[in-house]
């Protein structure tokens, strides 16, 4: 199955570079906050497929490196390249912190401290005026340089890309690695793990980590990408949207956050007509997933081909 899966990865490159080299500006918008919706589904992944936890609240960690990239570009004239560690920094750090607290608990209580989180940094963003510029946010981030040239907002594109596939690498490499078998012993049984010496507090806080580190690099590029950010932009419905991502497309599968992510970007533009009734769509999407497919989509086209 080798062959198959690089040919895969080796197609999706080729498609949405191609894409990228072609499209007008709206498509292109819709390919970048797609890519990064796969970056953070990937670390959502490494959290519920690898570990069987899940965090409401990655879209506390997105916001965290959005605005680490914004206020640091606009306000103290960093280069973008220069503002990427820092939003690793602090979301990797925060991650361990909120990681070490909010795994101790379990089942909904987890659900509830990163439902928390998410809330506590997006009231942050809007109290914090002086940083964030409150409710009106940030404008004018300006796009990546490579020397003194600007890439634009196609280069921006071609970069989410390329850290989109870089990630999917990642996640493969993730799965086979010591570290992924002993997130998977410790999500299959806690106790038998840690009868062979695995510590499950810090392969979850890991997991979470991790997951924590690749929402606030995709929050950096969302930054660049539409050039403003505000409050509005991470508020709870859009972190349902990237665990919607992970389970519609499949937990725990390679290329599950791609599917879908390419599900909850592509389906909203196309029943634009329907807009106020996004969320019973999304609702009735989820249903029927979970009753007629409950390994995602992708666990079921995995097993159609296995057939």
């Amino acid at each position: 199955m080798k062959a198959p899966r690089d040919s895969i990865l080796m197609a999706l490159a080729a498609t949405t570079l191609v894409f990228a080299a072609m499209a007008d500006q709206y498509y292109l918008f819709l390919l970048v906050i797609g890519a990064l919706t796969v970056i953070v589904g990937v670390g959502l992944n490494v959290l519920m497929g690898l570990t069987g936890l899940v965090s409401f609240g990655h879209v506390g960690f997105y916001a965290i490196g959005a605005y680490a990239t914004a206020a640091l570009s606009t306000k103290l004239g960093w280069g973008f390249w220069w503002t990427l560690p820092v939003s690793i920094l602090i979301t990797g750090v925060l991650g361990a912190l909120l990681g070490l607290v909010a795994l101790r608990v379990k089942g909904p209580y987890l659900a509830m401290v990163t439902i928390a989180f998410g809330f506590v940094v997006e009231f942050t963003a809007v109290e914090w005026e002086h940083v964030t510029g409150g409710q009106n946010g940030i404008m004018n981030i300006p796009y990546p340089t490579l020397g003194s040239w600007s890439i634009g907002e196609r280069g921006v594109a071609v970069a989410a890309i390329l850290l989109m596939l870089a990630t999917l690498v990642f996640y493969k490499l993730m799965v086979r690695s010591s570290w992924g078998l002993a997130m998977r012993a410790v999500r299959d049984s806690e106790i038998a793990a840690g009868s062979m010496g695995v510590n499950p507090l810090a392969v979850r806080t890991l997991a979470f980590t991790l997951s924590a580190v690749l929402a606030g690099i995709a929050g950096s590029f969302y930054a660049v990408a539409t050039t403003f950010v505000t409050p509005s932009a991470f508020n709870f419905f859009q972190s349902i949207l990237f665990v919607l991502a992970v389970v519609i497309g499949g937990s725990g599968r390679t290329y599950g956050p791609v599917i879908g992510a390419a599900i909850v970007v592509a389906l909203p533009e196309a029943l634009s007509d329907f807009a106020e009734y996004r969320i019973l769509l999304f609702g009735i999407l989820l249903l029927a997933v979970l009753r007629f497919a409950p390994s995602g989509v992708a666990g079921a086209l995995a097993g159609r081909w296995s057939r």
